[in-house]
């Protein structure tokens, strides 16, 4: 392993190989936690965008990262750094926190089938339709922007992110709790639940 640089810590791999990154947070209530992400650097010093690719429930970075494999090389190529998070599975299926999780307005009528995950049980954030996690993307998002600018000198206001199914609610959410933290995004058959789609100019 390498040295830790600003909190992040990756396997050393070959020049423009993804690398298998891990990320600490911490969370009120829900404590500390190693997040994890492929990253992907070009092989001279970056000169490009960061992208943020955020995988569908159930999936996880390595196989969305296979999936986009034409556009890392592409965008390695271009001097950009392309990061893939892993979603949060903490007792069902892989994904992400989409801020709707406790509210039951989102549910249709009659709805009642809860796949509640630990993360939610634990914060009593369950409700009738709940079915992803409850731990806080938009934090992780967010810090782990932070942190990937300050360790390889980008430009935080060339932030992208592409999101698809589940990861496409998550770049919703991330634009609408956070709106200065993209410059422009890409949703793939996603859109915010019932009630929650208040969307900034950038979508």
């Amino acid at each position: 392993m390498q040295a830790p640089v600003y909190g992040l810590r990756c396997e050393q791999q070959p020049c423009g190989q993804p690398l298998r990154c891990t990320f600490p947070m911490r969370q009120p209530t829900l404590g500390a936690m190693n997040r994890t992400l492929l990253l992907t650097l070009p092989c001279v010093p970056p000169s490009g965008p960061l992208l943020l690719s955020f995988h569908g429930q159930g999936g996880n970075a390595s196989g969305f990262s296979e999936q986009h494999a034409p556009l890392v090389s592409t965008a390695a190529a271009r001097g950009w750094v392309v990061a893939f998070p892993d979603g949060m599975a903490d007792g069902h299926d892989s994904g992400w926190n989409v801020g709707t999780n406790g509210d039951s307005s989102t549910c249709l009528p009659r709805t009642n089938n809860s796949y509640c995950h630990a993360s939610c049980s634990t914060l009593r954030r369950c409700s009738r339709c709940a079915w992803s996690t409850c731990f806080d993307d938009v934090a992780f998002a967010t810090r782990l922007v932070s942190s990937l600018v300050a360790a390889h000198g980008l430009d935080a206001s060339r932030v992208f992110a592409l999101g698809e199914s589940n990861g496409g609610m998550l770049v919703h959410h991330l634009a609408q709790a956070s709106p200065a933290l993209l410059l422009a995004a890409v949703v793939v058959f996603a859109l915010p639940l019932l009630g929650h789609l208040v969307e900034p100019e950038l979508l």
